[in-house]
């Protein structure tokens, strides 16, 4: 039950991520799957994480989607591509270790 918890707890997180801001979720999925393809976990996936936030920052102002750049947009950035790559990682190592046992 308490694995159940985890993973409905995790799916929110990630939808709200999604909802919020979809395109930096969306590039953070990106980030978890390279890091489970790649193996490189601990260090592609923060610093995938803090590029998407950080770019978005760039080009966000840009296209319009924000009037510019800030420390709360980056820290929103954060958390939504963040929330996204592990959990996506998480889904991912999930799914490996139920059918390799």
């Amino acid at each position: 039950m308490d694995e159940t918890f985890g993973k409905i707890v995790a799916a929110l997180v990630i939808i709200s991520a999604v909802i919020y801001d979809w395109p930096r979720a969306l590039a953070g999925a990106v980030v978890g799957y390279g890091a489970r393809r790649l193996g490189y976990v601990w260090t592609m996936i923060p610093v995938g994480v803090a590029l998407v936030a950080a770019a978005g920052e760039i080009v966000y102002p840009l296209i319009g989607r924000s009037d510019g750049a800030s420390w709360n947009g980056f820290t929103l950035g954060l958390i939504a591509a963040g929330a996204t790559a592990i959990g996506l990682f998480r889904v991912l190592w999930d799914i490996s270790q139920d059918s390799g046992s």
